[in-house]
Order: structure tokens, then C-alpha cells, then sequence
């Protein structure tokens, strides 16, 4: 990818990241649609897309968020009239702002653990039944493959949240103020209704020890009732990845 530090958004004016020959690109801080033009002799040249709404560009991070990279390049190739192909490389540059999914629980933990051990045994049980040298038309082959579907399926949900997880550890400490907030679902814990959890997107302002003060995207889960300390102006206790500092996990509140 190239960071073209000489082509910046029309409309915000912050730095676009676009790669070669890429003929269109999203900003990553006011959400406009830029359309990329190249000459032969000059550089390529940004020009805003005032018929995409920066609220297409929201829609696609909020699907992005919930993993659903193929219907996010459907939806900003129709909104924005584009093949697919070009809308695919539009939202793999979205992508990479994209923060981590909420850091794993404890119970989540376990239960990518489970699926792994589940998914390993349907794996060597296949193996065993490869190589017994014998047919085996009954249900041992479904039951292998049964275990091994449900346990990569379970490793893929629950996985999403093993590098927040990890960073939680090995981040380095830090301070954020929220700049803007961004709804993405809401459900409720424990089969209760009316949903008393949310899953917000985040832009942050991160305050590092001896560090510029810089802007970056985080995913957290906020309860009902600790709601009003996600707002706007709000500071917020973080974790930073030492070799990225784009990679921003929430630990809670400042106290």
C-alpha cells in the first residue's frame, strides 16, 4: 500500500492511503468517498464523491465490524455504482483501520479453546479413518466432519476476539478521549429483553507518554448502565499495540 502524504482528502484534508492504480477510496476520518484519477506525468489527483454519502462509508465499517466482508463489498459497489472489483479494493483499505473486535471474556476464552480441542478430534478422527484401509459407510465420517465444521465455525467466531485479547496483556497504557461514536448492534446477555449491552465503534483521541496525540478507531461493548461514561468527551483507560499504534483496545472508564 502507499501512503500518498501528497494526496489528501478534498473535503477533511487528512492523508489518503490508497494503493496502485486504486481509483477509488474511502477517507478514514470523515467517511467521504474519493474517486482517484491518474496522469501520466503528474500525481494522481483526489476528487470528492458528493453522491456516496459519508453515511455509506459508516455502513460498511459498521458490517465490517461484524465480519461481514463480502455483503460490505456488495453494498458500497451498488451504493456507489461501482463493479465489485473496485469496491473490493476500496474496503480492503477500509479494513485495515478497522479496529479489533472486543477482547474475548474469560468464558470466550474457554470457549475457543473447546471449539479447537472439538475441531482437533474431528481432525485426527478423520486421519484414523483415512487410514484404517477399510470403508466405513456408517455415521463416523458425518460425525467427523460434524465436529470438524462446528469446531472451525466456533474458532472463527470466537476468534475475532484473541488479539484484543492478547493486547489486553501487552499493550502499552494509555489515555483516550472519545471523539465520535458509532452504534454497530445492540443484543441483551442472558437472553434478557430489552438489550442491555452495545456494540459501539469508537474514534478516539490517544494521549501516549512522550507521543504526538494522535486519532484511531476502537470496538467495545458498553452495558446500559455504563453508557453515560461512553459519550462524547469521555476519557477512557486503553491498551496500545506496541508495533501498531492503530490498534487500540478499550479497557474502561478513566477512574
Amino acid at each position: 500500500m502507499i501512503r500518498a502524504e501528497s494526496l489528501h482528502c478534498p473535503n477533511c484534508t487528512a492523508p489518503l492511503h490508497v494503493q496502485n492504480k486504486q481509483t477509488l477510496v474511502a477517507c478514514l476520518y470523515c467517511n467521504s468517498t474519493i474517486r482517484i484519477t491518474y496522469k501520466d506525468t503528474a500525481q494522481p489527483a483526489a476528487a470528492t464523491r458528493p453522491d456516496v454519502s459519508p453515511e455509506v462509508v459508516n455502513e460498511v465499517k459498521r458490517l465490517l465490524v461484524l465480519g461481514q466482508r463480502l455483503k460490505a463489498v456488495e453494498y458500497y459497489a451498488q451504493q456507489a455504482q461501482i463493479s465489485e472489483g473496485d469496491a473490493a479494493a476500496a474496503v480492503a483499505t477500509i479494513y485495515q483501520s478497522i479496529a479489533f473486535a472486543p477482547p474475548l471474556s474469560p468464558v470466550g476464552l474457554f470457549l475457543l479453546i473447546t471449539a479447537f480441542f472439538i475441531s482437533l478430534v474431528g481432525l485426527l478422527g478423520g486421519v484414523s479413518l483415512l487410514f484404517s484401509w477399510r470403508s466405513r459407510p456408517g455415521i463416523e465420517p458425518l460425525v467427523v466432519l460434524f465436529l470438524i465444521v462446528f469446531g472451525l465455525i466456533n474458532m472463527f467466531i470466537f476468534g475475532r476476539g484473541l488479539p484484543g485479547y492478547i493486547l489486553v496483556w501487552r499493550g502499552r497504557p494509555a489515555r483516550a478521549t472519545i471523539v465520535k461514536s458509532w452504534p454497530i448492534r445492540s443484543f441483551a446477555r442472558d437472553g434478557r429483553n430489552p438489550p442491555l449491552a452495545h456494540l459501539h465503534r469508537f474514534l478516539l483521541e490517544i494521549h501516549l507518554p512522550n507521543q504526538p496525540v494522535y486519532q484511531a478507531e476502537a470496538n467495545g461493548i458498553v452495558t446500559n448502565t455504563s453508557l453515560p461514561r461512553f459519550q462524547v468527551g469521555s476519557r477512557l483507560s486503553v491498551k496500545v499495540s506496541p508495533s501498531n499504534p492503530s490498534h487500540i483496545v478499550i479497557i474502561g472508564p478513566k477512574e
